[in-house]
């Protein structure tokens, strides 16, 4: 049994499920997390099964498995902290996605790092609120009321979903792999040294959270090759840090994003400047209209609707949004049925598709538009089933 200062109840799961369960994830091509993160993950499981979960600590997880020296102080060196949050992020996609059928669910809650066991229970479906639309009827008010209410759902699909975008299978839209390389301190400062590991850290958190772009940490194991690079040095002068970060193509070494980045850490604790500089760098290179879409759009003009691009089609909707006309709406919602005809599923066309058809009501491009099919699609951009934890609470 395993040892738990929780009690234990009867539907718990016994140490050899949990050990079979911790096998079946870091054997999976669908979790994906870094090999640090598959040993950090390995290890807090095999430490909670031996009993000795009260032993795990920020300490004993940088000096056993990250390889830190006995120097190791997790006030100045977030190394844990950052990569516990890879691991928690990476957990959550894999029980959203190939692991949503498991019969064991580990979890390694907030507020420490010993991890939790509990066996699946299922959530009873929520009713389908395409039920609730209203005859075709509804006055031209009431309609614009619905499409504003479907498209909120649309977007809260979008957002919920966020986190939890699986590695894409060899038949699966091509969205971009984005490597992202350890930033280089320049000088022999180790102060620097350790902020630009916990910089390079942030940075795979932050861009992670834009699930049209898959996050890889060189060297991987993949057989698909990264469309982008992001690197960069850091350097100290005094007080004053100055981070210069770029975004290349692999394809050719051409650089299509360049910024500098500064910190004062007589005002500033290093910390928080790393947060800050990985979520600015992050929605510079990740937001719709960022660098990476802006690269992708050059690259890809004219395709949506001629090669069965599905990644395509949701540039093409982008495109259509900034000259708004006729011909560019039925295009692009043409491509995007076919996409999601192709990869049912494939959120990000589900919640476009339901989009563009409340586009064509809202700017007259098509008057007669379902809004109940754009519910319909909409819900098709949420998760339909998410994990739940005996023991803890996802924070």
């Amino acid at each position: 049994m395993i040892p738990d200062a929780t009690p234990r109840r009867a539907t718990d799961p016994d140490a050899d499920a949990c050990r079979t369960q911790l096998r079946r994830i870091v054997e999976s091509q669908d979790f994906d997390a870094s090999d640090r993160d598959r040993r950090f993950l390995a290890y807090v499981v095999d430490e909670a099964l031996a009993g000795r979960a009260d032993r795990i600590k920020a300490y004993s997880i940088a000096t056993e498995v990250f390889g830190r020296d006995s120097a190791f102080d997790p006030q100045t060196d977030p190394i844990v902290r950052v990569e516990a949050g890879h691991l928690r992020r990476a957990l959550d996609r894999y029980y959203l996605t190939a692991g949503r059928d498991d019969p064991v669910v580990i979890a390694v809650p907030k507020g420490g790092y010993a991890p939790t066991f509990s066996m699946r229970t299922r959530e009873t479906p929520a009713p389908d609120p395409a039920a609730a639309v209203a005859p075709a009827g509804l006055s031209s008010w009431m309609r614009l009321g619905l499409a504003g209410g479907i498209a909120g759902l649309t977007l809260a699909g979008l957002a919920l979903f966020w986190l939890a975008r699986p590695a894409p299978p060899p038949d699966a839209p091509d969205v971009p792999r984005l490597a992202v390389t350890t930033i280089e301190a320049l000088g022999d400062d180790p102060e620097v040294g350790r902020i630009a590991e916990g910089l390079t850290a942030e940075l795979i958190g932050e861009i992670a959270r834009f699930r049209d772009i898959v996050v890889v940490v060189p060297p991987s194991e993949r057989a698909v090759a990264p469309r982008y690079a992001l690197d960069g040095t850091i350097a100290r002068g005094g007080t004053d840090l100055r981070v210069q970060l770029q975004l290349r193509r692999v394809a050719d070494g051409a650089v299509v994003w360049a910024e500098g980045y500064s910190a004062h850490l007589a005002t500033e604790q290093s910390l928080e400047a790393e947060a800050r500089i990985a979520g600015a760098a992050a929605t510079a290179i990740g937001q719709a209209y960022g660098a990476v879409f802006r690269a992708d759009a050059g690259d890809r003009a004219g395709r949506a609707s001629t090669d069965g691009d599905a990644y395509a089609c949701t540039l093409a909707y982008f495109d259509f949004r900034s000259d708004i006309d006729l011909a560019g709406y039925e295009a692009t919602r043409t491509c995007l049925e076919a996409a999601v005809a192709r990869f049912p599923q494939y959120a990000t066309a589900w919640g476009l598709l339901a989009e563009i058809r409340i586009d064509g009501l809202r700017w007259g491009l098509d008057p007669t538009a379902d809004l109940g099919q754009a519910l319909q699609e909409a819900r098709r951009a949420l998760p339909s089933t998410r994990p739940t934890f005996a023991h803890s609470r996802q924070k």
